[in-house]
């Protein structure tokens, strides 16, 4: 009994008294940043090799930075509005099909849509899934809450780029696509 009970006391200590949804949300979060990261490292080689000229590829990542940061603003107001928790179900839907799009890809053309998809994804995430986790710590906490949320939603940054190392080889572009697609829906 007194093995269990310390036991408990020490994961009480590790969740640092933030509820267990906490990181049930930084974790989901982990989950997108994973999928998004695992496929930058060859986003751009995926382009050229469906036959999109590097004008092309400047013009469509410049495209979704530009959406990104004018249509930010109306789509948290649209997220205030259609309910946090909904938005942020439909901004890893929009990760899952703008990732499985692009490894469906077979040529540049499909690349054209796919920056609008994104939009949705990344629209909103980075600020609903950090607001959710703020909201739930106490006022005196919500510094090491961010900081606990941060590292383990950043966490993929650099996890996702070493899992495509491992998966490019033997899947190919494509298919390392379609498996960071699975990844927000976990």
């Amino acid at each position: 009994m007194d093995a269990r009970l310390c036991v408990m006391s020490l994961l009480d200590r590790l969740k640092g008294g933030l509820p267990g949804r906490f990181y049930a949300v930084s974790f989901a979060g982990f989950l997108w940043e994973m999928g998004l990261f695992m496929t930058q490292p060859i986003l751009t080689l995926h382009y050229l090799n469906l036959g999109a000229s590097i004008l092309f590829i400047g013009l469509i990542l410049s495209l979704q930075a530009f959406l990104l940061i004018f249509l930010r603003l109306p789509l948290t107001i649209v997220a205030t509005r259609v309910g946090e928790k909904r938005m942020l179900a439909i901004s890893f839907v929009a990760q899952t099909i703008q990732l499985a799009l692009i490894g469906f890809a077979r040529s540049p053309e499909w690349l054209y849509f796919i920056p609008i998809v994104q939009l949705v994804a990344t629209g909103t995430f980075f600020q609903l899934i950090t607001s959710m986790n703020s909201n739930q710590a106490p006022p005196e906490r919500q510094g090491d809450a961010l900081g606990r949320h941060m590292t383990i939603v950043s966490a993929g940054m650099f996890l996702g780029p070493a899992l495509c190392g491992l998966l490019v080889e033997p899947l190919g572009y494509s298919n390392v696509f379609l498996v960071a697609a699975l990844f927000p829906l976990v």
